[in-house]
């Protein structure tokens, strides 16, 4: 996915292959009513444009975008459309080429995300992959143990005997 077909999917300023301008900062403020229409004192600030920011040409960087619609990478896919959030990332990668100047970034070893800045050399994974392989590290030591001890005991042992801390001795 590129970072044009992100902004056509999922970008509220896009509409028609037109953007209509609306920074971050005039949705951000709570305190005013969001309408449109003519210019009074409720009325967001926008500089509309007649074509998109990155169908330009040569496209242009789009702080929308940025905050927005790429944010969405880091969020799981839903299980109707299991692939969706590899194509955000590839779209987010593609825009960080084009605008950061292709600076190389580190890898997540499952899902091929980039790896944040702040992350220690020694990460191997991005943090919804850790927490992914963390729960089934847990899960497969949780079978284990009660494999053992149903193995010891002959019968049939319920998840919260692990609780107890005398169940744990082998």
């Amino acid at each position: 996915m590129t970072p044009h077909a992100l902004a056509k999917a999922q970008c509220a300023n896009h509409v028609k292959g037109a953007c209509l301008g609306i920074s971050v900062a005039d949705l951000a403020q709570e305190e005013r009513p969001k309408t449109a229409g003519p210019p009074d004192e409720y009325s967001i600030i926008a500089d509309p444009q007649p074509v998109c920011l990155l169908a330009q040409d040569p496209p242009e960087a789009c702080g929308y975008l940025e905050r927005v619609c790429l944010i969405l990478a880091d969020r799981p896919s839903p299980k109707s459309d299991p692939v969706r959030q590899r194509r955000y990332v590839q779209a987010r990668e593609l825009y960080r080429e084009m605008f950061d100047g292709g600076k190389p970034t580190r890898r997540c070893r499952d899902c091929g995300g980039s790896m944040p800045k702040g992350a220690a050399a020694c990460k191997r994974y991005c943090v919804p992959c850790a927490d992914k392989r963390k729960m089934a590290a847990r899960r497969k030591a949780t079978r284990e143990c009660m494999r053992r001890l149903r193995a010891r005991t002959g019968e049939r042992v319920h998840k919260n005997v692990l609780a107890s801390p005398h169940s744990m001795r082998v």
